[in-house]
């Protein structure tokens, strides 16, 4: 799940119907709404996924907050980030939406920004601790019987080099880049509970792996199959 919070002027009256308005301009499609509580339950769409969404709007003596919670099957959750983005950006296009602060700049989603600060020792170290893991967890695998089941919300690719962009761009936070990889054809979700075997392993964690009663071989991570 994947949530957001913006607090806007108090002054800035109808927030609920302009929420209901940016909603409907992003194609989303209101399921209900709570009006007691102020919450909007609603769906968009990624792709193939339904993305299910709630904005609550409650009112702070600093302000009015704007909460939106997203989530679909996908593990990374780029389909409800993205949502996020788009309501987030689409709302603050009204000029009677105002941020609490004059001068300051519109709020933007915290997953826009990727400013991390980090020690490269420790960096280093964690990527050392990382390869032992992926390497002790390959090998169990290959000690345990050659079927496995694939879970749930993970994608998979035809090739390792696009497995690799995929991961590349999920650091990256850069949600264009993976729309267009999966609108391609080059990336697709792969069923859960279906029985599959292991056609190559690699120490980094990836494995290409082939479902029972399919010729197509599609690379993945280790954690898609257990």
């Amino acid at each position: 799940m994947v949530q957001e919070s913006i607090i806007i002027k108090k002054s800035s009256t109808g927030t609920t119907d302009y929420c209901k308005e940016v909603i409907r301009k992003i194609k989303g499609k209101i399921v209900r709404e709570d009006t007691s509580k102020q919450v909007i339950f609603w769906t968009s769409r990624f792709g193939l996924q339904v993305v299910e969404c709630e904005t609550h709007i409650v009112n702070h003596q600093e302000g009015i907050e704007i909460t939106t919670f997203a989530q679909t099957d996908d593990v990374w959750q780029v389909g409800a980030k993205k949502t996020i983005k788009k309501f987030y950006t689409t709302l603050f296009e009204n000029p009677k939406i105002k941020a609490p602060n004059k001068g300051h700049t519109k709020p933007q989603p915290s997953f826009q920004k990727s400013t991390p600060s980090f020690n490269k020792k420790y960096f280093l170290i964690g990527m050392v601790v990382l390869l032992v893991g992926y390497y002790a967890l390959i090998r169990d695998k290959l000690d345990e019987p050659t079927t496995f089941i694939t879970q749930k919300g993970y994608y998979g690719t035809y090739t390792e080099e696009d497995l690799d962009k995929l991961y590349r761009y999920i650091n990256d936070k850069d949600e264009v880049a993976i729309d267009q990889l999966y609108r391609n054809g080059r990336i697709i979700l792969i069923p859960p509970n279906r029985k599959a075997f292991i056609v190559k392993s690699k120490i980094l964690g990836t494995v290409k792996i082939r479902l029972e009663g399919n010729t197509t071989e599609l690379w993945t991570v280790t954690e898609a199959i257990k």
